[in-house]
């Protein structure tokens, strides 16, 4: 199967995306094992593209990392899952699940 377009990978470091599609080997990128250059011919055969995220809209985070509740209630909502957990979670904890994500301490009404 051929592809049309190439594979966004969005990233929020933006010395990762310098290494990536940049040839240009510098002292301090010299120590990565010549594997991991091969995202350097990913990008020019077009099969992937990387393209910047802000660190706080990197969606991945969800999976991989402990967030802020707001910044978590947001990811869930943006990806459109559900928290039947986290609600259970927040009952026995005694946490009301009616918290603003804008502002935590703001009710929804």
């Amino acid at each position: 199967m051929n592809q049309l377009e190439p594979t966004i990978i969005k990233e929020d470091n933006t010395g990762c995306i310098a290494v990536a599609e940049n040839a240009i080997v510098k002292s301090r990128v010299k120590h990565i094992d010549i594997k991991h250059h091969s995202i350097r011919e990913r990008i020019k055969n077009q099969i992937i593209k990387l393209q910047y995220v802000k660190t706080t809209d990197q969606l991945a985070d969800i999976f991989t990392k402990d967030l802020p509740i707001c910044t978590f209630r947001n990811f869930v909502k943006v990806l459109r899952l559900e928290m039947r957990e986290a609600i259970t979670i927040n009952a026995k904890l005694n946490i009301d699940p009616m918290i603003n994500e804008t502002d935590p301490g703001e009710r929804v009404n």
